[in-house]
């Protein structure tokens, strides 16, 4: 299983590197919709980060299963959490402007959540529900991961509807994706993102 998993990843990947390199190397004369390989190539590249986010999900939860020994003598909760972090701490460095950080400020870019910050935030929302069907033990842990995905994508439309104008924009870029035209907006926002790791 782990071998099917690690190569449906591995193409997973592939293909966003090659949707990126496609979309920095094609004219803009050659994207519309008069072109039938452009439309099943847009398309195709619209898959894969949700194929990444389910297949990371589904590697890390196969992987945290595995071994069946309690929550905190699990090495891969451990190894999840320090990796989960990493990935914040990472995706937030890339961001960060060195313009703008010797003028003493951050950038708006800093504080949009971006793949890497969503990818760990998921992987250890995936951590706190395996912890949660280590706890409760009666209900099996492909319900509640079934569960918690679903909320992922069912809350969408009320959470997007909520008034975020009071709080820090980097809260409002980790749940949503803001639907007006900014200079910086955050693509991969935790929801409906997490629920495809779910």
């Amino acid at each position: 299983r782990l071998v099917f998993i690690d190569i449906a990843r591995s193409i997973a990947i592939l293909m966003m590197l090659e949707g990126h390199f496609i979309v920095m190397a094609l004219s803009n004369e050659y994207r519309g919709n008069e072109y039938l390989l452009y439309d099943i190539w847009r398309f195709t590249r619209g898959l894969t980060a949700p194929l990444f986010f389910t297949v990371s999900g589904m590697v890390f939860t196969y992987l945290l299963v595995r071994n069946n020994v309690g929550f905190f003598q699990n090495k891969r909760v451990s190894k999840g959490v320090k990796r989960s972090f990493k990935l914040v701490v990472w995706g937030y460095a890339l961001q960060l402007n060195l313009l703008y950080l010797i003028q003493g400020e951050f950038s708006g870019y800093f504080f949009i959540f971006h793949v890497l910050q969503c990818i760990g935030a998921s992987l250890f929302v995936v951590i706190l529900i395996y912890g949660l069907y280590k706890l409760i033990r009666f209900v099996p842990l492909y319900i509640l991961l079934g569960i918690f995905g679903l909320l992922g994508f069912i809350l969408k439309p009320t959470i997007y509807a909520m008034d975020f104008s009071g709080v820090h924009p980097m809260i409002e870029h980790i749940f949503v994706v803001t639907a007006d035209d900014r200079a910086f907006k955050s693509i991969f926002a935790m929801i409906p993102w997490v629920g495809f790791a779910c």
